[in-house]
């Protein structure tokens, strides 16, 4: 019971950090330089521009509230309690933020050079998103429909979905703005949040995988085991030439232990036969959970 009530917390601290860091470059950063980056916060900062008496936080969770319906219906609990509870948090901390620029207690606009603001403004926004997700909820909005899409369709990519979206979205904030060049900084923007949120969804997912063939299999095994601390697999192979029978080595070696797998197998055996390929995804033990791809 401890544990389960630790884990919650943690979910839940992950989550306003989340949506601290999400609201804040959405206001501070793409707000202040005219970009809409997409989605509904997109579509709430570009009603706000038209009518500045109409608070961001107010659209965004008014907007969000027909989308939380169909992702009761679609989705699980737990998820939909934890994105009602990020999307409050997003509004909120977006419409706390502006009140203070009005007040003259903050200062939002961070910078005010356009390709800064693009290139920050979709780091820090792909990182929350990225955040509140891997804590087991959304900022809803697209976040919703995403997931909806994913439940049925996994082998879509979190983030190329969202790059998809948000481009109708940004296409139109070039005639609200009437500035196609924040419009194309708000892609530049959007195309690195995706990049960054898959980063934190994912991980960089290098590592490399090892087919070596040599008779000096059992040392080679053994070294990677102790020196790289690497599962090694034995696959029965059967020379077609030679008609002789061989083992062959199956390992996955992560990015920053590749140089040291290359240099055991050369000190090994000189000529051994060895296959290196890159692996977009691992998954189970020492790599990512299965449910990963869930998020």
């Amino acid at each position: 019971m401890n544990r389960r009530i630790g884990r919650f917390v943690l979910e839940v601290l992950a989550m306003f950090v989340g949506c601290t860091v999400y609201a804040s470059a959405l206001i501070c950063i793409m707000q202040k330089n005219g970009m809409a980056p997409g989605g509904v916060s997109g579509i709430a900062v570009m009603i706000h521009y038209v009518n500045h008496k109409i608070p961001v936080g107010v659209v965004y969770f008014a907007m969000n509230i027909p989308i939380l319906v169909l992702g009761i219906v679609c989705l699980s609990r737990k998820f939909m309690c934890y994105t009602v509870m990020a999307t409050m948090i997003i509004a909120g901390v977006s419409d706390v933020l502006n009140t203070l620029a009005a007040k003259g207690i903050f200062q939002l606009q961070l910078t005010d050079v356009p390709i800064l603001a693009a290139v920050y403004g979709g780091v820090f926004m792909g990182a929350g998103i990225g955040i509140v997700m891997r804590a087991g909820g959304s900022t809803g909005g697209t976040d919703i429909i995403v997931k909806v899409i994913r439940v049925r369709n996994k082998q879509f990519r979190t983030g190329i979905l969202y790059l998809i979206t948000d481009i109708l979205i940004i296409a139109c904030s070039a005639f609200v703005f009437q500035n196609i060049e924040a419009a194309l900084y708000a892609g530049i923007g959007s195309f690195i949040s995706a990049k960054v949120m898959d980063l934190v969804l994912y991980g960089s997912d290098e590592t490399k995988m090892f087919f070596i063939i040599s008779d000096r299999y059992r040392e080679i095994a053994k070294r990677l085991l102790v020196e790289i601390d690497t599962g090694v697999t034995y696959l029965e192979g059967h020379g077609a030439y030679t008609g002789e029978e061989r083992r062959v080595m199956l390992c996955m070696i992560k990015k920053h232990h590749f140089s040291k797998a290359r240099e055991i197998v050369a000190e090994e055996d000189k000529n051994a036969f060895m296959v290196i390929s890159s692996a977009t995804e691992v998954f189970g033990e020492g790599y990512k959970r299965h449910e990963a791809e869930d998020l």
